[in-house]
C-alpha cells in the first residue's frame, strides 16, 4: 500500500513538474522545474527497485546537466529584445 501511494505521489510530481518545464516563461524557473522532474523520476526508480538507475538519474542528470543549464542561464542573464521595430509585424 505504501509503495502505491509513493508511486502515485512521484507520478503526479513528475507530470506536474514536467508541465512546469513546458509552460514557465522564465528559463530559470523552467530549469528548477526540470530538477523537480528528474528527482521525481528518480523516486519512481526507487519504488520500482532500481536504485542504481535512481542514483545515476540524480548524479548525472539533476547534478551535472541541469547545473550546467543553470550556469548558462545565470551567465547569459535576461536579454532584452531588439530596439529596432520588427519589419514583419504589420
Amino acid at each position: 500500500m505504501g509503495e502505491q501511494i509513493t508511486f502515485a505521489i512521484a507520478a503526479i510530481g513528475t507530470v506536474g513538474f514536467g508541465i512546469g518545464v513546458v509552460f514557465f516563461r522564465d528559463a530559470l524557473r523552467a530549469a528548477v522545474s526540470l530538477i523537480g522532474t528528474l528527482i521525481s523520476v528518480a523516486l519512481l526508480f526507487v519504488v520500482l527497485m532500481a536504485p542504481f538507475a535512481a542514483v545515476v538519474q540524480v548524479i548525472v542528470y539533476a547534478g551535472a546537466i541541469v547545473v550546467m543549464f543553470l550556469f548558462v542561464i545565470a551567465y547569459l542573464g535576461e536579454r532584452g529584445g531588439l530596439d529596432t521595430p520588427d519589419r514583419l509585424d504589420r
